[in-house]
């Protein structure tokens, strides 16, 4: 009687498709997972205070400068240069002309392209200030604040590059601090 032998088609299961199909889900996780990781770990969120207890009691005075701002009629024309090298400032209200004024363009994200200037008096008549920038990065909008050095009032707002290179400065949440937004 002759032995009939049957030869095996069957693959090893590492040389099925379907197998690394199966396994590639897993396989992908686990680098994935560590870059993840990794990246949360190794950047620190700078948007987030450090003191923000003390930051939430000190409101007030905050709120106090823009107020004195309203009460001395401040308000504040910005241009920008084309280029956003350089920036023109004409201000209004009562206040001493002769005092130090300081600028601040601020990245509503990223710290690192803050910037923080101190206005030059160009005309005392026209009360015309101006300052000298560093090269602006392209970004869509920005915090703009003036001030005095003894930060008794501020004048504020947010341009919107897209809108054009001038902005006007008003005082934010000005008059009874107890009804101001929270």
């Amino acid at each position: 009687m002759a032995v009939l032998k049957l030869k095996s088609t069957a693959k090893p299961w590492y040389k099925e498709a379907w197998a690394w199909g199966i396994l590639a889900g897993p396989i992908l996780v686990i680098p994935a997972g560590l870059i993840t990781y990794y990246l949360a770990a190794s950047g620190a969120d700078p948007l987030v205070s450090d003191d923000y207890y003390k930051e939430g009691k000190n409101i007030h005075l905050q709120l106090n400068r823009d107020t004195a701002a309203t009460s001395h009629h401040i308000q504040a024309q910005v241009m920008f240069s084309p280029d956003g090298s350089k920036v023109r400032v004409f201000l209004n209200g009562d206040y001493n002309p002769q005092q130090a004024l300081h600028f601040s363009l601020q990245h509503p994200t990223m710290a690192q392209y803050d910037q923080s200037v101190a206005l030059t008096l160009v005309n005392a008549d026209a009360k015309l200030y101006e300052a000298q920038l560093k090269p602006l990065p392209p970004m869509n909008s920005w915090y703009v604040r003036i001030e005095n050095d003894q930060a008794t009032w501020r004048v504020q707002e947010k341009w919107l590059v897209q809108n054009g290179n001038s902005l006007l400065l008003t005082p934010k949440y000005a008059g009874n601090t107890a009804s101001s937004p929270k």
